[in-house]
């Protein structure tokens, strides 16, 4: 028995026992300890995450941390107490709007998970020439609790790009007790006739290597699952990686 358990049996406890020998006495005061005592729900806290104003989404298992400065960046995961994703020391605090950015004419990386047109390419109608500053991957989101209540749930919301005529949006939900997390990517047409993009999520892992923190693990992939028609895997050439078709 786990100890969040142990903490909801004695709250019990101590009910069973008020009403045994006080029950006008105690009962209301053990009630509210026993409430107190159960194990964590899912919850949303507003946070300074490396001195960027963000969202803390959490659980008993795993804890996201939202930047929708960022482009609407999760910018951290943290299972078992490890962070799993890269943040880039470099800028952190800092912000950079697309209309600084572009003037610099650089993209500037601050890692993290987000989302990115498909396809990439030359700069044109067709293709999106990226990594670069713009509202997609630059913009300001804003950020709206759908639930507090198992399953929890947000939406980020960016603003619209003119130049590739889409607006994107973001569902992220999760249970109370469950590490799982569910992520629901939306694009909207902007414009006045059809336009044709598919997405990606884009995600950068810190493969820092903790007994040297200059050096990067060789040995990391992630389980791809490619959801295809006809499923068939691929696997690179020289590859340690696993990767799956479903």
């Amino acid at each position: 028995m786990g100890s969040s358990s142990r903490a909801f049996v004695r709250g019990l406890g101590s009910l069973l026992l008020c009403a045994t020998l006080a029950p006008g006495v105690c009962s209301q005061h053990s009630s509210k300890q026993a409430l107190e005592e159960q194990p964590t729900a899912c919850r949303i806290e507003s946070i300074d995450f490396e001195d960027w104003q963000a969202s803390q989404l959490l659980n008993s298992s795993v804890k996201l941390i939202i930047v929708p400065q960022l482009g609407g960046r999760l910018m951290q995961v943290v299972f078992d107490g490890h962070p799993y994703l890269f943040v880039n020391p470099r800028y952190k605090g800092r912000y950079f709007p697309p209309s600084e950015a572009q003037g610099k004419h650089r993209w500037f990386n601050y890692g993290g998970d987000k989302i990115w047109p498909l396809p990439e390419g030359d700069p044109d109608e067709h293709h999106w020439p990226g990594p670069l500053p713009d509202p997609l991957d630059d913009g300001d989101y804003s950020f709206k609790i759908l639930s507090e209540a198992s399953p929890c749930s947000i939406r980020l919301d960016g603003p619209p790009d003119p130049k590739t005529g889409l607006q994107y949006s973001r569902e992220i939900s999760w249970d109370s007790q469950s590490p799982q997390i569910r992520f629901h990517a939306i694009m909207k047409n902007i414009v006045d006739h059809p336009i044709q993009w598919s997405i990606q999520s884009v995600t950068q892992y810190d493969t820092n290597d903790p007994q040297n923190p200059g050096d990067y693990s060789r040995e990391f992939c992630p389980v791809v699952a490619l959801l295809l028609a006809n499923p068939t895997p691929w696997i690179p050439s020289g590859s340690p990686c696993l990767w799956a078709s479903t």
